[in-house]
């Protein structure tokens, strides 16, 4: 399950053109879906693993699955988010994989070039 949050259908469709993909590829893409910080997000996540059950999960981007509550640069806020994928992610035997863009500034070290909090 692709969850390309950061396209659009059509964006998305021409990507998969231009890179020459099968066109009966075993994954679900999204360009769609709640924010995970929110109580419906999370329901509607868990019912997706649930009724698809995915082997893995890529959420493009962090801040495209959290909306306003959840301020990136709050390690706090971030944490409450990736600590409960992880948990979810156990329970239904799926593994979740987080896209999350550099900053601007790039330093040289992956924790500092790192876009909002490393949590």
């Amino acid at each position: 399950m692709y969850l390309a949050l950061e396209d659009g259908e059509r964006r998305l469709h021409e990507r998969l053109e231009m890179q020459n993909a099968p066109a009966h590829l075993p994954i679900s893409f999204l360009t769609d879906f709640a924010k995970l910080d929110s109580a419906p997000g999370k329901k509607a996540f868990a019912e997706m693993l649930d009724t698809l059950k995915p082997g893995i999960v890529i959420l493009d981007t962090l801040a495209r699955v959290t909306g306003r509550k959840t301020e990136e640069n709050r390690a706090e806020q971030v944490a409450d988010v990736a600590n409960w994928l992880q948990q979810t992610a156990l329970a239904k035997s799926a593994a979740v994989f987080v896209v999350a863009h550099h900053g601007k500034m790039t330093y040289g070290d992956v924790g500092f070039d790192l876009r909002g909090s490393s949590a």
